[in-house]
């Protein structure tokens, strides 16, 4: 065994206790008055201290004990008899209890339990050592045996202790907390000090408010300990007795000792306390860092519940929808829907790749086939087919349901992944993507069919057959079953492709405000609807197109007056632009208007494309055009809309016939003009978005109310939802107003980017653009227009929920180029946040279907 400690009172008044060994006698009594009487207690003379065992039997905390069959002691000596020998080592030769009763110092408590453990363990490691100093010629300290030493050494302290917890006050948490108040008080009188103050030159209210929150935490700091819900109470290792499996001394374990002694605030108040110009500052830093965290907690909990909330909101949405549709048609099964349009989705690849959509035409719209048409004209034109191999879709869910009078609708997010590549008409060169990567992307496809179409219990329109008759479809450009004459693509007998949309173009649409004007309208005209106006402005605008690539307006003579032609020929004449892989983000209905000789009718197109200006001949690229325009159509007043007309928007409004090509202005069956406004809607003019004004209602019922935004305001203008296509360019569009574009805003761009699903190569082409001076964006007009910019840009910053501090700088940045102030951003910022949050919490509590 290791070295015998001393015990702790080892000096008292210049005497060591523990001098070297050998007989004591009177002359060798302390110096200070304290001298034993026969019996070996202690007595107290003036100057002196009081014995710590008043005993004299060794049976305190800390006193010598001795054996509980030894004497006294003889008269004259210390009481304990002589003091046995030591080794070299300090050990002495006599067994444990004979050295203990002759009054040898007691070893320390770590080494008694060690020793304990040792003994009651029973491993014969002592045993051992004797043998082994026994063969060596030193026998060694001989070892009592283990039950008896642990008895001997452990009893009393047991006892001891039981009795010490026996006899505790039962209001320890009380007076604990009584502790700590004062100590707390003593921490915050000693922070409070005028000196103090005057010396580290602080506020003197700042520190009365540091002071009183300390001291709040600290009346808490007794309560740390206590479980969340009252737990606490239930526990095992609670001291006081009660429930503790039978011993109420120690109640199950350790915890009633560490609960007694100080804790960490009150050690850190009254360091603090002492060290003032370290302490008070790092107090309030501490402070500083507990607001931050919790204004972090509060942000992050409101845009998780502004996040869900969106989508709550749009599940309500989409369950009303599908409950409409149910209503109407019970035998509505989603997953079969989606089946459906996963075998379209593919067909549709395969014959766009073949540059031949004739398989297909049977459930496009027409102004979904106009697209697709006139997209492979151009291929042609330039010399090259874009094939799609490998597709596959990996995902595909309805995001959107609506139903109103005139149609019913879905829009279906479709992930997909294929290989794109462009090869030479020859088949002999690929042009892109040469190493043939296959790449992902998400696509939004919206159908439509009439109210009185029901679910098909065979094969329909994506099928290849006639919902109507179910003969086999031969269909070539018109989209009529050769058996039954029936009109397929129109929507009234199953469901159609009307739209096309790429997600980082699509932005939900907020049903339920009514268009301006329209109700004026209704009455007169009931069957009109603004789903087929859309398609009509869609099949317009890319005759638009590809009249900009023939220069020549003969495209345009079918849907559009002269005027219209006119003014498209002078600007080609003056400033000759193309535009290459056009794409559209949205059609959307702006606004009625009754009127003489023709009522009118306001339709935005949202698109995007790579512009190039044809000099001496030669298409030069000239950066990437993100534009906005309104279309306005007329038609002469009193017609009406032919309700089993659908979606049948490039037909001859008197007999349907298709017209042959797409330069006729008249039927050639029924020679009925296309562009009068006689029959049908035709284009009248075309304006940027940005130019455009909201025409004069006719009713005041049909004017918005500041409560109740229009349709106008609420789906389609720039303070509505941006889709982050147009948000992005908005925003490059900003950076490069003071002619200067920091790095710092490119990589928030490109993070913006690639958080909204966005191509890297969009990002790339605007930011090129934007530093060539080419890129070509809507500017605001006015203070009006800059706060609609900012408006859209924080609704769409809101789309994950929250407004990071990138963004806020970005904003903020924008808005100090739009000329609006900080103060106002942020105002505008929190306004935003606050709806949405109350928005998000009243969608959050509606119960889910």
């Amino acid at each position: 065994m290791g070295r015998v400690r001393p015990s702790r009172r080892v000096r008292r008044d210049g005497l060591d206790l523990h001098a070297a060994p050998g007989p004591r006698t009177s002359e060798d009594a302390p110096a200070n008055g304290t001298a034993r009487n026969g019996a070996g207690s202690p007595k107290r003379s003036s100057g002196g201290r009081p014995a710590r065992n008043p005993t004299g039997d060794g049976s305190g905390p800390r006193g010598h004990r001795r054996s509980r069959d030894e004497g006294q002691g003889a008269a004259g000596d210390d009481g304990r008899g002589p003091r046995p020998q030591r080794d070299s080592k300090g050990h002495g030769a006599l067994p444990a209890n004979e050295r203990s009763a002759q009054g040898y110092p007691r070893a320390s408590r770590r080494g008694r339990a060690k020793r304990a453990r040792r003994g009651v363990a029973g491993d014969g490691r002592a045993d051992k050592k004797i043998a082994r100093g026994a063969a060596s010629g030193n026998p060694g300290r001989p070892t009592a045996a283990p039950d008896q030493r642990h008895a001997q050494r452990f009893g009393r302290h047991e006892q001891d202790a039981r009795q010490r917890h026996g006899n505790a006050p039962k209001n320890a948490a009380a007076g604990r907390r009584r502790a700590v108040k004062r100590r707390a008080k003593a921490a915050v009188d000693t922070i409070l000090r005028r000196d103090y103050i005057r010396e580290m030159r602080l506020p003197r209210r700042w520190l009365c408010r540091a002071a009183l929150a300390a001291l709040c935490l600290g009346f808490a700091a007794p309560l740390v300990h206590a479980r969340a819900g009252g737990g606490h109470s239930y526990s095992g290792g609670s001291s006081g007795g009660g429930f503790s499996g039978g011993r109420s001394s120690y109640s199950g374990g350790s915890s009633s000792r560490r609960s007694s002694g100080p804790d960490f605030l009150t050690l850190y108040l009254l360091w603090a306390s002492r060290n003032p110009l370290i302490g008070f500052p790092l107090t309030l830093f501490l402070l500083y860092l507990f607001f931050v965290a919790g204004q972090q907690g509060h942000s992050r909990h409101v845009g998780s519940t502004i996040r869900r909330g969106v989508e709550a909101q749009a599940s309500h949405l989409r369950e009303a929808g599908f409950e409409k549709i149910r209503a109407r048609d019970p035998a509505f099964d989603e997953a079969a829907f989606l089946r459906r349009v996963k075998n379209g989705f593919l067909k549709t690849q395969e014959a766009w790749s073949r540059q031949d959509m004739r398989a297909v035409r049977a459930f496009l719209s027409d102004g979904v086939f106009e697209r697709f048409r006139i997209y492979l004209e151009m291929q042609k034109a330039l010399g090259f087919r874009n094939a799609m191999e490998g597709v596959s879709v990996l995902a595909s869910a309805v995001i959107q349901a609506e139903s109103d009078p005139h149609f019913d609708t879905l829009h279906v997010r479709i992930d997909a992944a294929a290989t794109d590549y462009d090869v030479s008409l020859e088949g002999r060169k690929v042009l892109r993507n040469e190493m043939k990567r296959q790449e992902p992307f998400t696509e939004i496809w919206s159908f439509l069919r009439r109210p009185g179409a029901k679910t098909l219990a065979k094969p329909g329109l994506i099928e290849g057959s006639c919902p109507n008759c179910g003969s086999p479809l031969e269909i070539a450009d018109s989209a009529k079953c050769g058996a039954c004459d029936s009109w397929v693509n129109s929507g009234e007998y199953d469901w159609v492709l009307a739209e096309i949309t790429q997600a980082c173009e699509w932005k939900p649409l907020r049903t339920g405000a009514p268009i301006p004007g329209l109700a004026d309208l209704a009455p007169g005209d009931p069957a009109l609807n603004a789903q087929f106006l859309e398609d009509r402005a869609s099949v317009a605008f890319w005759r638009w197109q590809i009249a900009h690539w023939e220069e020549s307006a003969a495209s345009l003579a079918g849907v559009a007056v002269g005027a219209v032609t006119a003014a498209l020929l002078d600007s080609q004449k003056t400033d000759r632009a193309l535009y290459k892989n056009a794409a559209v983000g949205g059609v959307d209905a702006l606004a009625f208007e009754a009127g003489e000789p023709m009522d009118r009718a306001h339709v935005q197109v949202r698109w995007s494309a790579e512009k190039y200006r044809v000099v001496d001949g030669e298409a030069e690229p000239d950066g990437q055009a993100v534009c906005c325009h309104v279309f306005i159509f007329g038609r002469k007043h009193g017609v009406k809309t032919d309700a089993r007309s659908g979606l049948r928007s490039a037909r001859c409004p008197s007999c349907g016939a298709p017209p042959s090509e797409r330069t006729q202005a008249a039927c050639e069956y029924c020679s009925a003009p296309f562009n009068d406004g006689s029959r049908d809607w035709t284009l009248l003019e075309i304006t940027p978005r940005g130019r455009w004004r909201m025409p004069a209602m006719a009713s005041s019922a049909a004017r918005p109310s500041p409560a109740a935004p229009s349709a106008a305001a609420a789906r389609s203008s720039w303070d509505g939802p941006m889709s982050p296509g147009d948000a992005l360019a908005v925003l490059v569009a900003g950076m490069v107003m003071d002619g200067v574009i920091e790095q710092r805003e490119v990589d928030f761009a490109r993070s913006y980017a690639r958080k909204n699903s966005i191509p890297e190569k969009r990002i790339e082409a605007l930011v090129a653009s934007a530093r060539a001076g080419k890129l070509e964006v809507p500017r605001p007009s006015g203070p009006q227009q800059a706060v609609d910019y900012m408006r859209g840009l924080i609704d769409m910053s809101f789309a994950d929920g929250t407004v990071s501090n990138a963004e806020l700088r970005t904003l903020l940045a924008f808005g100090e180029r739009m000329r609006l102030p900080p103060a106002q951003v942020k105002l505008m910022v929190n306004t935003e946040r606050s709806r949405l949050y109350q928005e998000a919490k009243a969608a959050l509590k509606r119960p889910t279907a």
